[in-house]
């Protein structure tokens, strides 16, 4: 009968390791779902960033030339 026991015992924890895994992998499978469908905004707004940034980095050096040479940039 302790044989028994002990192989009962075995079963539900190796049962139950096997399940969490499946469980991790089913919610990491959702969650990579979810990222996929949130990638283009994500990316739209990086862009939208990128561009703003370079616009900036432009218009002040057009002022710094202008500056320099003694213009008037709007």
């Amino acid at each position: 009968m302790r044989n028994t026991w002990k192989g009962m015992m075995l079963g539900a924890l190796s049962g139950a390791l096997v399940g969490l895994v499946l469980d991790s992998l089913d919610r990491a499978a959702q969650g990579a779902g979810n990222a996929v469908h949130a990638a283009p905004d994500a990316a739209a707004w990086a862009g939208r960033g990128a561009k703003d940034r370079a616009t900036g980095f432009a218009h002040r050096a057009m002022r710094k030339v202008a500056d320099r040479d003694g213009e008037t940039i709007g």
